[in-house]
């Protein structure tokens, strides 16, 4: 599943509807957030369907997905996620950035998995 999130075509259909998520988010309209973004997450899924997970994860990109699934990366992303949803509906800037802030120090651990010259991390 994460492998084949970081398939490209699937990245792009997920950024193609992450900012209307966020704008539905930020005008309380829960309902059409939630209907976009599963529209846009089954847009992804049909389009990195046929994608061999195995060839991916070989990929640079590949790689960097799988280091999301760390444990300690896990928790402080979803925290962040969660925060910042909470600064979207109700419109504070300074938990969105804290929660974003979160959300990049959730890819800190693991580097060395993706490549032995990131090791020191």
């Amino acid at each position: 599943y994460i492998l084949r999130r970081c398939h490209p075509a699937s990245i792009f259909a997920e950024v193609a509807g992450f900012h209307w998520v966020l704008y539905f988010i930020w005008q309380n309209l829960w309902v059409e957030a939630l209907a976009t973004f599963v529209g846009f997450r089954l847009l992804s899924v049909a389009v990195s369907w046929r994608a061999d997970a195995e060839e991916i994860s070989r990929t640079f990109i590949g790689k960097v997905g799988l280091l999301h699934l760390d444990p300690v990366n896990v928790v402080v992303q979803l925290v962040g996620f969660a925060i910042i949803v909470a600064g979207l509906w109700s419109h504070d800037v300074k938990f969105i950035m804290a929660g974003l802030s979160l959300l990049f120090l959730g890819h800190i651990r693991g580097w060395g998995k993706v490549a032995k010259e990131f090791e020191a991390c």
